[in-house]
């Protein structure tokens, strides 16, 4: 439905502002001056890369699967990777040191 379409793509829309947002706040803080502007550029260039050329994979494997299947598959494909990149962030977090 179309309440849901929205309601996904507003959600979605949220999560990648956070993190990207997050991704260069963390960014800013620790790389040296002299570097930040190319260490900026990078980050830019894999950000968008990230999302169009999955874009365009799907685009030329819906003429050869059709929408149904390409739908499930690319869908189930980013669930796996974002499940693994959030259990990856929990696994790696710093740790808090133990209160006496």
């Amino acid at each position: 439905s179309s309440t849901l379409f929205l309601a996904g793509m507003v959600v979605a829309g949220v999560g990648f502002g956070a993190a990207f947002l997050g991704g260069l706040r963390q960014l800013s803080a620790v790389i040296p001056a002299e570097h930040r502007a190319g260490v900026m550029s990078a980050f830019y260039l894999v950000a968008y890369s990230s999302l169009s050329v999955p874009a365009v994979i799907a685009g030329i494997v819906v003429t050869h699967l059709g929408l149904q299947t390409t739908f499930e598959v690319f869908g189930s494909i980013v669930a796996a990777v974002a499940l693994t990149m959030a259990a990856e962030a929990w696994r790696t977090r710093p740790r808090q040191p133990a209160r006496p």
